[in-house]
């Protein structure tokens, strides 16, 4: 799979800052919810696969078909790289739709470069990978394309499985490039179309199965879930297994202020004052961070690509803090643009729960896989590099 360049909003340095300097982030509204209980239509029908040439849902442009095939072929990263970002200035006010809100520390009407999303709302996003993992892992096969009015791009509707009911979404695609996603709320494929935009391949009503994933195996079914659930760049999956770990992890006194990274401030609506002890989820990049809630910076993670290098087990030595420990096995992934390589590693316990994310403060992946003495670690599981 050829790498893509990263998102340039997002750099990894652009996510230090903000988890550093703002535990309490808000959860991006860019997670969609897999288990709704919006009405949908009737159990799908899978009717092929999508190397049968009989079901070759193309629309002979090669740009929209590149997307297509990345769908069918769950290929986030390729998604990834076709992502086009808007700037657009922030807002303090509350509510549904209207420009993005602002994140603590910033201006009235400062600039954001973020991504346009809906499902039963509108919403802007700062991690449209995730949304895109979501769309590709429920796609069943392409609806239809449609070319906008007004010279607006097209529409690629696709079938979507959630749950076992029959959902649509729509990737809208402007010059080959994504500018906005729609999961569509519940609604089927053929109710995404609401705005009469004119039918240029399809529609295809039945439902097809995509190729199977190749996931990377170790043997060990706890760290084997989590690679998957990178490979898909399932949020809630890497989700559970954060909070999971969350329970054994020692809980932090909090801060009624927050004096550079680290400490974690009170939330006296939920009645905390200085030392009420709250659980965290920690972080690491040149310095340690903690946050009461991971589901941000797992987004984050998630939407700069990370590709996999290997599978280490963890230093059989103590952890130099409880806030940190090793777990038992480490996960390395390389966030390197092109002219560049930067590592991350997942610690996991035996069972495959999530205690740290460990950014290294900018090293290559390589460095990643060694102890503190700079020793080899044993590798389980090499990616093919």
């Amino acid at each position: 799979m050829i790498r893509r360049a990263l998102l340039p909003a997002l750099t990894v340095v652009a996510a230090f800052a903000l988890l550093a300097c703002d535990e309490d982030a808000p959860t991006s509204p860019a997670t969609p919810t897999p288990n709704s209980t919006a009405t949908a239509s009737a159990t799908p029908t899978p009717t092929g696969t999508v190397e049968d040439d009989d079901n070759a849902r193309l629309t002979s442009d090669p740009l929209l078909d590149a997307i297509i095939r990345a769908v069918d072929e769950r290929d986030v990263a390729t998604l990834a790289g076709l992502v086009e970002l808007q700037e657009v200035g922030c807002t303090f006010e509350q509510g549904v739709g209207g420009p993005p809100k602002c994140p603590e520390g910033a201006s009235e009407g400062d600039l954001m470069r973020v991504f346009p999303a809906s499902s039963c709302e509108s919403y802007w996003t700062d991690t449209p990978v995730v949304e895109l993992g979501y769309i590709s892992q429920e796609a069943r096969g392409l609806y239809a394309a449609v070319e906008l009015k007004d010279g607006a791009g097209h529409s690629l509707i696709f079938h979507r499985d959630v749950n076992g009911q029959a959902w649509g979404a729509a990737i809208i695609v402007e010059d080959g490039r994504i500018t906005s996603v729609a999961a569509g709320c519940g609604m089927p494929p053929e109710g995404l179309n609401s705005a009469g935009g004119e039918i240029i391949a399809g529609p295809w009503t039945g439902m097809i199965e995509p190729a199977p994933a190749q996931a990377s195996t170790t043997g060990n079914g706890g760290v084997d879930a989590t690679l998957a659930a990178v490979e898909r760049f399932d949020l809630n999956a890497l989700l559970i297994g954060a909070l999971a770990a969350m329970q054994h992890l020692p809980p932090v006194a909090c801060v009624e202020v927050v004096e550079g990274p680290g400490g974690v401030a009170c939330d006296p609506k939920n009645g905390e004052v200085a030392g009420t002890e709250v659980p965290v989820f920690p972080l690491a990049y040149c310095e340690g961070a903690l946050v009461r809630d991971p589901a941000l910076p797992l987004a984050q993670f998630l939407n700069m690509v990370p590709e996999l290098v290997a599978v280490v087990m963890a230093p059989a030595e103590p952890s130099r803090s409880e806030l940190y420990p090793n777990g038992a096995y480490w996960i390395v992934y390389d966030l390197g643009a092109p002219d560049s390589r930067m590592g991350v590693r997942l610690h996991l316990t035996e069972t495959g729960a999530l205690t740290a994310i460990w950014y290294g403060c900018g090293v290559e992946p390589d460095r990643l896989l060694l102890d503190e003495q700079g020793e080899p670690l044993p590798v389980i599981l090499e990616a093919a590099r």
